[in-house]
């Protein structure tokens, strides 16, 4: 499983992040363009005072995760001489950095230095300079903080989208690494963002999904996303070397379109879900077979599914749907039971291409069957 599935209560469950992905076709390594940089201490707070390093992203909530202990020995490092681990910046945006790696150390750096609103504890060594805030330290100390050379890889213009993402998703290894969605996030920046945080954070989303996703890891834009990506390429039409570049891809486009149609996008999706949500009540895009079955969490590909075939759906077609709901959910249970093939897209190997028509095609398929032996079709 992916690193989305972390942190997930049992309600949500790991169905819910199924999102993994295979490289078909590897990238040229020969376009990697990576630097060293070894900056002092001093030189890169003023590189944060300036607002140079961005220090505060909207899907880093995790900024400030350290305890002040773990802070404070930081700090404890410089004083003692020990190196810190390299930090890993994407600089492709010439005004300013973006911490791809090193975000908490260069957290508890700006806290100390520059916003001056720590005071050491619970050293390990020094202990007679608990309590003492940056000003405190005396003038030597302070000294060799802001003088010790740190060592920073620069992510640099030119390379690829691709080999960026890449990039990040081998650096974030350690102690909570970033979501596929955070990475797609941070390197998509521009107005699907706000777009896709709106619609997420939205009545029809956390009432279709029962509130049944979390906002934590960005789980529920990856969702979002997933449905835009589908509207904007059609399943048939599947071609990508993974399904992280097809996200990836999507997103870029979605920046790139005008604001009219992102707005009918939309709009496209709220309709989906309000009518999820009359069809299926608090069942949507969950794989329960019967009344009596424990509620399964929500899956990614019935999100995607459900939510793409009726947006396809006209108006009167999605009256009918929602006037004989107990038709749909019954001719949805039976292709749960009897169609192995449908039930083997939504549940492994998701992003295979013949899964991913599959699983569109008889959701299609389901809704057709309903309309069909449907008594308000008469």
């Amino acid at each position: 499983m992916g690193t989305e599935q972390e942190h997930l209560s049992e309600e949500q469950g790991e169905e819910l992040m199924s999102e993994v992905s295979v490289i078909t076709e590897p990238f040229d390594p020969g376009k990697i363009r990576i630097t060293m940089w070894q900056p002092t201490v001093d030189l890169l707070m003023q590189r944060v005072r300036e607002n140079e390093i961005d220090l505060e992203p909207d899907f880093q909530r995790r900024a400030g995760l350290w305890k002040p202990w773990e802070k404070s020995r930081l700090i404890e490092s410089l004083l003692i001489k020990i190196p810190l681990p390299s930090f890993y910046l994407d600089s492709t945006d010439e005004n300013q950095l973006f911490v791809v790696d090193g975000l908490q150390r260069l957290s508890t750096l700006r806290d100390f230095i520059v916003e001056e609103k720590m005071k050491l504890e619970g050293l390990e060594f020094l202990i007679d300079l608990n309590g003492k805030s940056f000003k405190d330290l005396p003038r030597y100390l302070i000294r060799r903080i802001l003088e010790t050379q740190l060592t920073a890889f620069l992510i640099e213009k030119g390379t690829p989208d691709e080999v960026k993402y890449n990039i990040f998703k081998r650096i974030n290894t350690g102690g909570l690494p970033l979501s596929q969605q955070e990475i797609r996030h941070a390197l998509n920046r521009g107005p699907a963002r706000d777009m896709i945080a709106t619609l997420a954070s939205s009545k029809e989303f956390i009432d279709a999904t029962a509130n049944g996703v979390s906002q934590e890891r960005m789980q529920d834009r990856a969702l979002v996303l997933r449905f835009m990506a589908f509207v904007l390429n059609p399943p048939d039409s599947y071609s990508s070397r993974s399904f992280d570049v097809f996200l990836n891809e999507s997103f870029k486009t979605l920046n790139s379109i005008e604001q009219e149609k992102r707005d009918d996008l939309s709009r496209r999706m709220l309709r989906s879900l309000v009518a999820s949500k009359q069809i299926f009540d608090d069942d949507a895009f969950r794989k329960r077979i019967s009344e009596n079955d424990k509620r399964h969490p929500v899956n990614y590909t019935l999100f995607e599914s459900w939510t793409y075939n009726l947006d396809r759906c006209t108006d009167e077609m999605l009256a009918k749907l929602i006037a004989n709901s107990a038709r749909v959910r019954a001719c949805y249970r039976k292709r749960l039971i009897e169609d192995g093939e449908f039930l083997a897209a939504i549940s492994s190997g998701t992003d295979d291409k013949r899964k991913i028509i599959t699983r569109f095609e008889t959701v299609r398929q389901i809704i057709l069957d309903a309309l069909t032996e449907a008594p308000g079709d008469q």
